[in-house]
């Protein structure tokens, strides 16, 4: 994946935003900016390991701009989310397969080891009800040997940390339980460790392989350029976010919906 082609991808992608009848069209654009970094870094790590042209099974796939960057990309995209309306226009114009799916409730409408390559980025930390049975489902799905790519924020970074030390919550109540009505969704549910995404993973049959630590949004202020010298002063596994690359080692734990 060279540098002109991402650039190029993210250019036609902002392009589709602006013209397509997608809500909250501010707020795509806000969340294209603040996690270009993330998306950049997280396409890197899927070509290390996947071609241009192998199919990918990408859960959570809202706001579908992950895989419209990875459909231009020449990656042969499955994408699966609890409301696939909402990125609908996206799948029509990048032409990805999209399908709907309650990961926590419901079994992936696959095969047994259909896909070799499976994404699952910044979704974890939004399940609620029953993550161990989404990682049940990736596992079966996926063929022995494949990867999985996953992020999710670090609960040991360094805002979080001065948040605790200052006395105050990692997910402030008032606005997490606000975000049901005004959102249909509460944000993060809950944020994990890496050695805790690690004894996960684990658990249901996979070994991580690699492991990125990085904060990659910076703003062009005071506060942005603070936070750019903090980060650079201390440790990376203080970083915002964790990317896992894992290998399926073994069949995990074949679980049923609660």
């Amino acid at each position: 994946m060279g540098s002109d082609e991402a650039a190029a991808a993210f250019d036609r992608l902002a392009t589709v935003i602006a013209r397509a009848r997608l809500e909250n069209r501010g707020w795509h654009y806000d969340n294209l900016e603040r996690h270009k970094g993330r998306y950049l870094a997280d396409l890197r790590a899927l070509a290390a390991v996947a071609p241009s042209g192998s199919a990918v099974l990408e859960l959570g796939a809202a706001p579908g701009h992950f895989t419209a960057l990875m459909a231009q990309l020449g990656y042969a995209v499955t994408a699966v989310d609890l409301d696939p309306g909402r990125i609908a226009d996206l799948s029509r114009h990048f032409s990805f397969d999209l399908l709907g799916c309650d990961i926590e409730r419901e079994p992936l409408p696959f095969a047994d080891e259909a896909f070799r390559h499976v994404v699952f980025t910044e979704t974890f930390e939004h399940l609620r009800w029953d993550p161990f049975f989404a990682l049940s489902e990736i596992n079966r799905v996926m063929m022995p040997g494949g990867f999985l790519l996953v992020s999710t924020p670090n609960l040991y970074s360094a805002q979080n940390i001065a948040r605790f030390l200052a006395g105050r919550s990692i997910a402030e109540p008032l606005a997490a339980f606000g975000r049901l009505r005004e959102m249909g969704h509460m944000g993060h549910i809950r944020e994990y460790s890496n050695s805790e995404m690690r004894r996960i993973l684990r658990v249901h049959g996979f070994a991580a392989v690699r492991t990125n630590f990085d904060h990659y949004y910076y703003p062009p202020t005071l506060r942005g350029r603070f936070a750019r010298l903090v980060f650079g002063l201390l440790p990376r596994r203080v970083r915002t976010f964790q990317s896992i690359l894992a290998r399926k080692e073994h069949a995990g734990p074949r679980l049923r919906p609660l």
